[in-house]
This record gives C-alpha cells, sequence and structure tokens, in this order.
C-alpha cells in the first residue's frame, strides 16, 4: 500500500515495530523476541514498508503503557510523524487494557498513525479493522484480568509455589 504526499506523489509507508516480553525470564532466555522481531520485519518487507526503528520494552506487563520506556518513545516519536504505521507482532505485546488501547488508537489517529499486528491480521486503516482492533483490546483486557484473579487466588491459598 503506498501513501500520497502532499504533492499527489506515492511514497512507502514507514514502519515503527514494536515488542514487549513480561517476565524477566524471557528476557533472560531472549524467548520470543528475535521471533517476534524477525515476523514484524518479514511482514514489513513483504508489504515493502521500511522501517524506522524498533522498539523494545523488556521485563514489563501490557498491564499498562505507564513504565514502558520504549513505548512512551514510541508515542513521543508517533506525534513528531517520523513513522506512519506501528507494527506488532501480537495485539497483547502493546496492550492488556482497553482504556490505553482505544486512547493510543486515538493518539495515532491523531498523527495519521496506523496500527498493524500481524498475527491477528488487525489493520487499522478499515473500519472492519478498527472494529476488530477494540474488540481484541477488550478481549486482553479480559485475559489480563483473569490471569490477576488466578495469581490471587493462588496467592491467598499459599498454593502458588506449591508443586
Amino acid at each position: 500500500m503506498m501513501l500520497k504526499d502532499n504533492s499527489g506523489n506515492s511514497k512507502k509507508h514507514i514502519a515503527a515495530i514494536y515488542n514487549r516480553v513480561s517476565k524477566e525470564i524471557q528476557v533472560l532466555k531472549g524467548i520470543n523476541l528475535e521471533a517476534m522481531e524477525e515476523k514484524c520485519l518479514e511482514f514489513c518487507k513483504l508489504k515493502d514498508w521500511e522501517v524506522y526503528k524498533i522498539y523494545t520494552d523488556y521485563g514489563i506487563s501490557a498491564k499498562s503503557i505507564k513504565g514502558r520506556n520504549d513505548f512512551q518513545n514510541l508515542l513521543n516519536d508517533s506525534k513528531k510523524n517520523l513513522f506512519d504505521v506501528v507494527v506488532v507482532f501480537k495485539f497483547d505485546r502493546a496492550f492488556r487494557n482497553i482504556k490505553d488501547a482505544v486512547n493510543i488508537l486515538d493518539i495515532f489517529k491523531e498523527n495519521n498513525v496506523e496500527f498493524v499486528s500481524v498475527a491477528e491480521s488487525i489493520d487499522t486503516t478499515t473500519s472492519m479493522g478498527k472494529f476488530v482492533y477494540v474488540i481484541i483490546s477488550a478481549i486482553a483486557d479480559l485475559e489480563r484480568t483473569q490471569i490477576s484473579e488466578r495469581i490471587k487466588g493462588l496467592l491467598d491459598k499459599g498454593k502458588l509455589w506449591d508443586y
């Protein structure tokens, strides 16, 4: 897909890739990061999109965007129009909170930045893609809440570390 600049000339999408792992052990073992990055890079190459930068947060939950330094950098750069599409491998790498997901989509929209999730084929350049984005964000929020409830229940029963 090609964009048009102010003169009506075609130009390539410029993508920012975002990756995140939530557990320190995943960071230490390099689990998923390289694979997620590779899939995003392959997707961009297939679409003939230039990659501006890869943003990665290590060992941080997606419960909130607060505390995710590279995600904050991505947001700031989106406001500077350094890229026009954000690519993630999987939606829950970016969001597990519906409020954040909807608010960030609004920020991206204000700055003419689209959002694409490779695994779920979410593409906010279409009305259906925007609809699916909201539904998936609700599911990610539900999943985060259920995980939290299960862990709390196990902690309350003293069974979290019981094998």
